[in-house]
């Protein structure tokens, strides 16, 4: 009893005039606060690129024998599809012009400049707001006078994302419309042979491979039908998509299993990239829930701290955090479809480690004057998550696409990151009042990004006008109304309640903003 005796003594006269970085032996500290942010981030000029739609003019990734480009479903060499186990489309039309007479197109290789890859694409700026309001719950316990324990939970009442795509602009393609020409000729010669006398006395075995060759490459349902391109052309972000293998479309069946109708999503047979940017990306997202939960270890390394009365006036402590992934994350696609689009991730998704120092040194005058410095090294661990379904991050246009191409998970690793702050704090009325004033600033690297598709992990490190590395700088004041001296106490109960705003200063690559709160502040002796 007269060791407790002793804490609370030192609780009420030193705990009370500054909130301190460990506590005794077996006392808890309980705060809660009530948080509540708004920033913005308006991004410099993007790039996208459909990489993907390029490829379906010209695929210049896949190759044959001897280096060749060979793609059976680009336009640019259409003649390397097999019409049978012996025969490419190439060479039975050779062969059966040499037998006829004709000159029908062979569809060969050419008309095209391979040296490049085709670009569909153009760029963008994109603005975003975010508001978020939380309750956080910390609970500290003096394992020893030298190691305290932490846990920090926190409730996210609202999170709000508003979006906007600015400036949004896209290109025609260049050097495709010879291409795009040598395929409609094609097939308005084939239509005109079909309806020719020299037709129509053919044998039914070279009949059914004229026709197999136009089917092959003008029907819709063929995988390799070179219709998409007459709706299209060379401006395919302007013109418009036409079909489901650019238009998201929801397929589905019935109790019984049967596949019904697709279902176009977007609701317009032709659909431009303003359509797209409607559907992937909606004016406002929002999330509600547990935040990630952060568990640390503070341990006294060197002097003493304030609350021991000790005459030594400095402390070092070394601290160990973890972050554990608890907070809400977006759900695949595949189950939830575009609801995905207008959800916003709470926590991060991985694992975070944080290791570093903090300092303090107290001048023990009436006023209880303070400067402090912190810093902090983190790094992440890597973790699967479900793909985000981005347009403009994205080298497609449909969604089910993208997720063929990316893979319905992705591997992602948060950057590393060094975070310092140093600040003051004295009483303007001792044990009654103090103030703080902190200057915190972070570094962090670029984070990882690993998916079945090298070229979208690239663009979401980073691209022209983007970037996940960042830096920013913060200014943090709060006031603390303290309740804790039997002297001067209000009721029974000793408290600290806080008021406190950080804003931003600077910030490249990140969100730029303030953060508000307030908050209330318990010590409890454990028994």
């Amino acid at each position: 009893m007269k060791n407790s005796f002793l804490i609370m003594s030192i609780l009420a006269i030193e705990i009370n005039a500054q909130i301190l970085p460990t506590v005794p032996k077996n006392v808890f500290r309980i705060t809660y606060g009530n948080y509540s942010s708004q920033d913005m981030w308006d991004s410099e000029t993007q790039n996208f690129d459909f990489k993907n739609i390029g490829r379906a003019y010209f695929d210049n990734e896949v190759k044959g024998d001897g280096g060749v480009f060979s793609s059976p479903f680009d336009l640019y060499h259409k003649g390397s599809i097999n019409l049978d186990t012996v025969q490419t489309i190439e060479s039975w039309m050779n062969w059966f012009n040499n037998q006829k007479g004709t000159n029908l197109p062979v569809f060969e290789a050419g008309f095209i400049d391979t040296s490049n890859s085709v670009y569909v694409g153009g760029t963008f700026k994109e603005s975003l707001k975010r508001k978020k309001a939380y309750d956080s719950y910390k609970i500290e316990y003096g394992l020893t006078n030298k190691i305290t324990i932490s846990v920090d939970l926190s409730l996210v009442s609202r999170y709000t994302v508003n979006q906007s795509i600015l400036e949004l602009n896209s290109y025609p393609i260049n050097g495709v419309n010879d291409l795009i020409s040598y395929h409609k000729n094609a097939k308005l010669e084939l239509e005109n042979f079909r309806n020719s006398d020299t037709y129509f006395y053919m044998s039914d075995s070279l009949k059914y491979k004229i026709d197999r060759v136009y089917d092959t490459l003008y029907t819709e349902n063929s995988p390799h039908s070179v219709l998409w391109v007459f709706n299209i052309g060379d401006d395919p972000l302007n013109n418009g998509f036409v079909g489901d293998r650019f238009i998201p479309y929801l397929r589905w069946f019935n109790e019984v299993g049967i596949e019904g109708t697709p279902i176009n999503e977007i609701g317009k047979d032709t659909v431009k990239l303003s359509d797209l940017i409607n559907y992937y990306y909606p004016s406002q997202k929002s999330s509600s829930g547990l935040d990630d939960t952060r568990i640390g270890i503070k341990m006294l390394l060197a002097g003493a701290p304030a609350w021991s009365m000790s005459k030594n006036k400095s402390a070092l402590y070394g601290i160990v955090r973890l972050l554990i992934p608890s907070g809400y994350t977006i759900r695949s696609f595949k189950d939830v479809r575009q609801k995905q689009f207008s959800k916003e991730n709470i926590g991060i998704g991985v694992k975070r480690y944080s290791l570093g120092l903090q300092g303090d040194y107290f001048f023990r005058d009436r006023r209880n004057f303070r400067i402090f410095g912190k810093i902090l090294f983190s790094a992440s661990t890597p973790e699967r998550l479900y793909t985000p379904i981005n347009i403009l991050a994205a080298n497609h246009t449909n969604p089910d696409s993208i997720i063929t191409i990316i893979g319905e998970t992705y591997k992602y690793t948060e950057g590393s990151s060094v975070f310092n702050e140093f600040g003051i704090g004295f009483d303007p009325k001792p044990n009654r009042f103090r103030l703080k004033i902190t200057l915190k600033n972070i570094h962090k690297k670029r984070d990882q990004f690993l998916s079945n598709d090298r070229h979208w992990d690239s663009w979401k490190e980073s691209h022209d006008g983007y970037d996940t590395a960042y830096k920013k700088r913060d200014i943090k004041m709060e006031a603390y109304f303290i309740n804790n001296h039997s002297d001067n106490r209000f009721g029974p109960l000793p408290f600290e309640c806080f008021l406190g705003l950080r804003t931003n200063l600077s910030s490249t690559n990140t969100f730029y903003g303030s953060l508000m709160y307030f908050g209330l502040i318990f010590n409890l002796q454990g028994w």
